[in-house]
């Protein structure tokens, strides 16, 4: 049987993003903590607060503007960010896919 366990960086520096949040942590010489939502958005080249709020479809009372925008809670936030493709990731796939082909 498996076992999970956090792995610890000792350069102040964190692993990659995961949607687990325990996973994304940063390590000095006296403490670790986790990163914040802002860190996390800009280790993922995003602006600063983008996933702190979101539309959402309010199909039990419709209205002319059918989505109203509420905050998002940090849990969600971790788990879009590590779900999320960084776009300077993506562009260096690409270019090696143009390589091979």
């Amino acid at each position: 049987k498996t076992e999970q366990r956090i792995e610890l960086r000792g350069d102040e520096k964190t692993g990659a993003l995961t949607t687990v949040q325990k996973d994304n942590l940063v390590v000095t010489d006296k403490y670790w903590r986790a990163l914040t939502p802002k860190e996390c958005e800009r280790l993922q080249t995003l602006a600063d607060d983008y996933t702190m709020f979101g539309d959402f479809d309010d199909a039990l009372n419709p209205t002319d503007d059918d989505y109203f925008i509420k905050p998002i809670s940090k849990t969600q936030r971790y788990k879009m960010l590590g779900n999320g493709w960084c776009v300077d990731v993506v562009t260096e796939i690409f270019k090696g896919l143009r390589k091979v082909l």
